[in-house]
């Protein structure tokens, strides 16, 4: 396995799965600014939360909740084993979600449920030239051309830094990224232990909709 100071360099090409990073290590494409790397979302296959617990299908939940007790879907989980220990830097990489965020029937009666495609929980991180788009669930399945769903869920990006940090802060710096076709929020940012710094970033949200509002950070 990969350890601290390492860098993970990833040739061109479309790898589906969840991944996550437990190291300050690098994760780049190989032809760096040049490369086309996607890292996309499994298939969700539909089955509901009450009656098949947080995991759909090949969707599966982090093991971390999010500071809101959300049971988090991530594509690239930035989480340090000791939190706060050194940084993760994550360049040059598209994210693709392919709409496949739990629905609002998976999530009732729980409304619990949050996708995002790049999520960092207590952890230090750069992300830096990275494209991120399709972070929501279609209203009806199959129609990119039509509404999201309803739920104020699904980031493209999510920063955390809890008080189980104590004195010390952790940092994310969000740069040069392109961010859309998300469901709630480009970047959703908070927590009283956390510093972010954002800087030259294009948000585009996707239009009006029937029944999802949008915010940019």
């Amino acid at each position: 396995g990969s350890q601290s100071g390492d860098s993970i360099l990833i040739k061109d090409g479309v790898y589906r799965g969840q991944f996550v990073a437990t190291s300050a290590v690098t994760i780049d494409a190989v032809n760096g600014t040049t490369g086309n790397v996607t890292l996309e979302a499994p298939n969700n296959n539909g089955v509901n939360s009450s009656l098949g617990g947080f995991n759909f299908g090949g969707l599966i939940e982090s093991s971390q909740l999010s500071m809101r007790n959300d049971h988090r879907y991530v594509v690239l989980d930035l989480r340090t084993a000791t939190p706060g220990l050194g940084t993760i830097t994550v360049r040059n990489l598209n994210i693709d979600g392919r709409y496949q965020g739990p629905t609002q029937a998976q999530d009732a009666p729980n409304n619990v449920t949050n996708m995002s495609g790049i999520a960092t929980y207590d952890t230090n991180a750069v992300i830096d030239h990275v494209n991120i788009q399709h972070i929501a669930a279609l209203q009806t399945p199959g129609n990119v051309n039509g509404d999201l769903e309803g739920m104020s869920r699904d980031d493209s990006i999510l920063a955390e830094g809890s008080t189980a940090l104590g004195a010390a802060k952790v940092t994310v710096t969000i740069n040069n990224s392109t961010l859309g076709t998300f469901q709630k929020a480009g970047i959703d940012a908070w927590g009283a232990n956390l510093i972010a710094n954002i800087t030259n970033n294009t948000i585009v949200g996707s239009g009006v909709h029937g029944l999802s509002g949008q915010n940019g950070i």
